[in-house]
């Protein structure tokens, strides 16, 4: 099943949840949400993997994440 949220195609993701990769300049984001483990809230419903940073980023918005896009 897919999942459109935000202006980004969800699939489903092998230990829960949802999962979005998308191609950017900087190498490929992971956005996942919808289980249980993930640092996220009702308001910030995403945890990011960013290509430059070692470590998932939590409670994101897609607002945060389209400004990275665009920023970087």
């Amino acid at each position: 099943m897919i999942l459109i949220k935000d202006d980004m195609i969800f699939v489903p993701y092998l230990y829960g949840g949802y999962q979005c990769k998308m191609k950017t300049k900087r190498g490929i984001i992971s956005v996942r949400c919808g289980s249980d483990t993930l640092f996220t809230s009702k308001d910030e419903p995403y945890e990011v993997w960013y290509p430059d940073r070692d470590e998932p980023n939590g409670y994101q918005t897609a607002d945060d994440i389209w400004k990275y896009i665009r920023i970087k």
